[in-house]
């Protein structure tokens, strides 16, 4: 997003929330034996956690030219040099007002002001969506580059030491292996006949 010819206020406010939306916090746990004990565990651990914000505060100023019933949206550095007064609304997506600041400057009717909040609540819902969008392709490519790349499977020599039986362990093998019942032999004993039942 170009914030370069952006009102100071309005570019200034865009910069904070996309870094607050971007800031990830280690992640702590409190444990212990008196349950005191605070633990922040390093990144490599454990994936670091984004700040919970419930909504966007958007700053949306308004330059007022003549009587107050002219204005200009997001005035430039040239305009402000100019206007009769200012007023920054700051609205959330939502709708709702968080702020209006009007410092100084020409007396403005109502009316228009009432005309600014609703032009305001519009910018402020466009101006989220594209803070929101950037974030998530931020997000997406920090994640991306965090993924770790393992190399294709090489077939490798390993080195294992070689295994020797002894003599006598093999030929008590052997002989465990003669001594035992044949399976076959045992199976046959145990099946009667048809003739047999008669």
């Amino acid at each position: 997003m170009d914030v370069s010819l952006r009102n100071l206020i309005d570019a200034a406010n865009i910069a904070a929330l996309a870094a607050l939306s971007t800031f990830r916090r280690p992640e702590c746990t409190v444990g212990g034996d008196d349950g005191q004990q605070v633990t922040v565990h390093d990144s490599e651990v454990r994936d670091p956690l984004p700040l919970t914000i419930h909504h966007l505060p958007i700053a949306v100023t308004f330059a007022y030219f003549g009587d107050g019933n002219i204005m200009v949206i997001d005035p430039t550095y040239k305009e402000e040099a100019v206007m009769g007064g200012r007023m920054t609304a700051t609205i959330n997506s939502n709708g709702d007002v968080c702020a209006i600041q009007k410092a100084g400057g020409e007396g403005v009717m109502s009316s228009v002001i009432m005309q600014c909040l609703r032009i305001a609540s519009v910018k402020a819902a466009d101006i989220t969506s594209k803070i929101k969008r950037e974030v998530d392709d931020y997000t997406t490519e920090k994640a991306l580059q965090k993924v770790k790349r393992t190399p294709a499977l090489v077939a490798k020599k390993v080195n294992v030491p070689d295994v020797t039986m002894k003599e006598s362990t093999h030929s008590a093998l052997e002989n465990q292996a003669s001594k035992a019942p044949n399976d076959g032999q045992q199976i046959s004993k145990g099946i009667h006949t048809p003739k047999e039942f008669h």
